[in-house]
């Protein structure tokens, strides 16, 4: 195995740990047994846990620019964005139970590393400034109805998705996310008859 596939089989084991356990939940010992290498070869790449975690969430801040920007390429406009989020909030929810990244993050938040905490509060702060610029937009051009500033609608969506994510998961009732985006699109846009969400209990 090559240095770079070693690195990524690192990364993608400990992405499937994190979302499926916890950041806290899991030791490089761990890792080293379920891919079969030695603890020194993922010292190598990243010397300490914490630059684990913090490399995590820089995949995931990366992931989540490279969807954005295939938004822009699309030239999607701020309804179709914002129906594409609400649409990967879904893609989540039926990710074979998995935890949601953001979700366990938070959730574990006290006990992180100083760097992963900051790491992480500027990834959250990258996504709450891309919806109040979609939101912000969409009220400009008439497509959003309600009257509440960008800034506490982005606020108000990323809220109301996570909690719901979380207890949808935990109690095994998908409608309830379902009920929740459903509403968020209701009370958002101004033609809501024309945004397609999945069905949650869809496998």
């Amino acid at each position: 195995m090559s240095p770079g596939d070693t690195r990524t089989a690192i990364l993608d084991l400990a992405e499937e740990l994190l979302r499926t356990r916890s950041f806290n939940s899991f030791s490089y010992q761990d890792i080293a047994a379920e891919i079969g290498i030695r603890k020194a070869s993922i010292h190598y790449h990243f010397p300490g846990k914490e630059d684990l975690g913090v490399a995590l969430i820089e995949r995931f801040r990366l992931r989540a620019g490279a969807w954005a920007s295939r938004m822009v390429e699309r030239n999607a406009t701020p309804a179709e964005k914002l129906e594409a989020y609400f649409q990967a909030q879904f893609e989540i929810l039926r990710d074979e139970g998995k935890i949601c990244a953001q979700g366990i993050l938070s959730a574990e938040f006290n006990a992180l590393p100083e760097r992963m905490k900051e790491s992480y509060m500027e990834f959250l702060e990258e996504q709450q400034q891309w919806l109040v610029r979609v939101l912000g937009k969409g009220q400009e051009l008439g497509l959003f109805a309600d009257d509440r500033t960008p800034e506490e609608l982005a606020a108000l969506i990323q809220s109301a998705m996570q909690g719901s994510l979380q207890i949808a998961r935990a109690s095994g009732r998908p409608e309830r996310f379902q009920a929740v985006a459903e509403e968020l699109v209701r009370r958002i846009f101004t033609a809501p008859e024309t945004v397609s969400l999945p069905d949650a209990a869809a496998s």
